[in-house]
């Protein structure tokens, strides 16, 4: 990766978690809500059954919301894993299910219950940053990214970035191997990028 990309991602990265760390209980609480909110009222989730969410680490919008809400509708849900190999799976979250924390301090399912990625109907991702591209910076590890490239079928699952509105940026800096989300859901608006 060209160093000046790679600076540009480290700087932009840096802004977007220090001013994400500033949120109070309060406004994250707010933020998760109207985010759900707005999922829950659009087209995102029609007809949809395998669905994988994220837990909140360190400030990012909190999914809760949704994952409550998604549980009531009989949903499956599904949470990242770190294998050992360091890819990225996605186990079988349900609620009281067992769990343990990763060497990122991230809380996974301990389920080996596992689901391919293609299986997934929608992809729900934290992020740092994104922009009206769907480009999306992440926290610099590249699994997202890496799980994405070996889709069977490149427009499917919908792959949706949840953030807080300032996390919008003007561009993000991007390299060849950088999966664009198809959807980013903050907590003002739904972005669509290359779907619905």
């Amino acid at each position: 990766m060209p160093s000046n990309i790679r600076e540009n991602k480290h700087q932009l990265r840096q802004q977007l978690k220090a001013k994400r760390n500033l949120l109070t209980q309060q406004q994250m609480e707010h933020s998760a809500l109207a985010c759900c909110d707005l999922i829950l009222q659009s087209k995102i989730l029609g007809n949809t059954n395998n669905i994988a969410i994220y837990l909140q680490h360190q400030n990012e919008i909190n999914p809760q919301p949704l994952i409550e809400a998604l549980w009531d509708q009989g949903k499956q849900l599904y949470l990242p894993v770190i294998e050992e190999n360091n890819e990225l799976s996605f186990a079988h979250y349900e609620k009281n299910c067992e769990m343990r924390t990763n060497p990122y301090g991230i809380t996974e399912p301990v389920s080996k219950q596992l689901c391919h990625l293609n299986n997934f109907d929608v992809i729900f991702m934290p992020l740092v940053a994104f922009d009206d591209n769907g480009h999306r910076l992440g926290m610099g590890g590249g699994y997202y990214d890496r799980s994405l490239a070996n889709r069977t079928n490149k427009s499917s699952p919908c792959t949706v970035g949840l953030a807080y509105e300032f996390q919008k940026v003007e561009q993000i800096p991007t390299e060849d191997w950088d999966q664009a989300m198809d959807i980013i859901a903050t907590d003002q608006k739904i972005y669509q990028t290359h779907k619905f």
